[in-house]
């Protein structure tokens, strides 16, 4: 991600880019609405965003092992100094903090 790397936070980019995709994924295949991506600086950090178009808020079902879906936000949260959602007119917004 060129952004971490003008940032001098190179070391992020891996869990950031596991992350991002994760959301991304779950909002084209949930949502189906626009999205966009942004991207602040915050502490030692960044935080990563991704709003959508779509009211419906993210669920983490339980799935089993075998499971072909559902551990995305999972994913997210094993990777993610912390995470969240913000409902707001128009949509939601996903967003993820990773830091050192």
């Amino acid at each position: 991600m060129g952004i971490l790397t003008q940032a001098g936070l190179d070391d992020l980019a891996d869990d950031a880019e596991l992350a991002v995709n994760e959301i991304v994924t779950n909002a084209i295949l949930h949502a189906g609405t626009p999205l966009s991506v942004t991207v602040a600086p915050v502490g030692s950090g960044v935080r990563i965003a991704v709003a959508d178009g779509s009211a419906r808020l993210p669920e983490t079902p339980e799935s089993g092992d075998r499971a072909l879906s559902g551990r995305g936000l999972r994913l997210v949260a094993m990777v993610a100094g912390d995470w969240g959602v913000l409902s707001h007119d128009g949509g939601k917004t996903v967003w993820f903090e990773l830091g050192r």
